[in-house]
């Protein structure tokens, strides 16, 4: 059941009313879904696929890693009685779980962001994209006054954007102990709408050499090469699938986590048409394959496999290249994600390096935030000291903090 909180007043938020105040409320995931919370999955700007309500149910049903059922903490206008459907105008929500951390968090309670390794960014979903500090503050306080962890983590967020300055700041003002993390490196590359040969023109000589070169080496090939691009729901999907599988299953990359994750992220990419499939064939035998989605304009790439036999062929590049020839010159994309992971070949493809950070946050006012913090530091001080002793110099950087 919804539970409905003190409203806190957030002016910087109402243009329309600076009078009137917000309220926070607490919602399972299926709550969040209902109306009117559900259509911040359309309001917040440029999301695209990894921040849809498709993605997120199937992530939260077979992509999680840890912890329980995932809760929404959702900033709203006015009052409503324990129903999602009477809430007013909803302004902002953020995901979170509650776990029980290990020794090395000293058996803390822990807020966190949804633990998943599917996940590439944290799924902050705001009214225009508008997230003022008064609402980050309303949002941390409520969660310190009414679930009140020991320690706080929200990671994947994008260090350049207004969110993770205002949530930073927000757990400082409720007096928590701030540290922030590296999680990972996201590339991506705007494309406004170029066509494929256009976009090709500002990737370098060496790189376009290499994809001619490898192109040439397949065609010649006595097997004849054939590509096939899937787009949305098709009656050729299922047997596509297979096809994909059993690339996969030969490529070096590991086993899916959940065996049902990848089933029902195709199943519903595919009925909401955002899903692109392509495969690459070497006398009909699936040798490469790809697998993206499009939505608000964003080409998110999930996965890329090919079968490590035929890997002198640069499978790899080419799939890329046939995959983003047709769907550039077939469609207006915006942007190309490159997913999650620092891997060589993606600044090839991409020039932007998006740094996605975490921040954790201890209560030192309780023991376990007290003692879970105190390790942490003492864990980080021999880290350096160990790589002062072998010659290194020493990284002042706080992103290194670990929880």
């Amino acid at each position: 059941m919804a539970q409905p909180y003190d409203p806190i007043s957030a002016p910087s938020m109402m243009a329309d009313d600076p009078a009137k105040p917000l309220v926070f409320s607490l919602l399972s995931h299926a709550e969040f879904c209902k109306a009117p919370c559900a259509h911040l999955f359309e309001t917040t700007p440029k999301l695209g696929f990894y921040g849809s309500k498709a993605w997120h149910d199937v992530v939260f049903d077979h992509g999680l890693s840890e912890g329980g059922d995932v809760s929404w903490l959702v900033a709203h206008e006015g009052k409503h009685d324990g129903d999602p459907d009477q809430m007013g105008a909803v302004w902002a929500a953020i995901p979170f779980q509650v776990i029980r951390g290990g020794p090395r968090q000293c058996f803390a309670r822990i807020l966190q962001s949804p633990a998943s390794s599917y996940m590439s960014e944290f799924s902050l979903l705001a009214r225009d994209g508008a997230l003022s500090q008064a609402v980050c503050d309303g949002m941390i306080s409520t969660l310190k006054k009414m679930i009140g962890p020991d320690i706080y983590l929200i990671e994947k967020l994008r260090g350049d954007e207004p969110a993770f300055q205002g949530l930073r700041r927000a757990f400082q003002n409720v007096g928590l102990v701030m540290r922030e993390k590296f999680v990972f490196a996201n590339w991506r590359h705007p494309i406004r709408g170029l066509s494929y040969e256009a976009y090709m023109a500002s990737r370098s000589k060496k790189h376009r050499k290499n994809i001619r070169r490898y192109t040439k080496m397949l065609k010649d090939h006595p097997a004849p090469m054939r590509f096939q691009l899937l787009c949305g729901d098709d009656p050729s999907l299922p047997a596509m699938f297979q096809d994909y599988l059993k690339v996969y299953d030969k490529s070096w990359k590991p086993d899916e986590g959940s065996p049902d994750f990848v089933t029902a992220l195709v199943e519903i990419g595919a009925a909401s048409g955002a899903l692109r499939l392509g495969c690459l064939y070497l006398d009909d035998q699936p040798v490469a394959t790809k697998l993206a989605f499009v939505k608000d304009g964003i080409l998110a790439q999930y996965k890329t496999a090919y079968d490590p036999a035929f890997a002198h062929f640069g499978l790899g590049t080419v799939i890329n290249h046939l995959f983003f020839s047709e769907i550039l010159d077939a469609e207006r994309i915006e942007e190309l994600d490159f997913g999650n992971g620092d891997e060589p070949h993606k600044s090839k493809w991409a020039d932007e390096r998006i740094e996605r950070c975490g921040l954790i946050a201890y209560d030192d006012r309780h023991l376990a935030g007290f003692l879970s913090n105190r390790l942490n530091w003492l864990s980080q001080k021999a880290k350096s000291l160990r790589l002062q002793s072998a010659g290194h110099r020493k990284n002042p950087d706080p992103q290194t903090a670990d929880e």
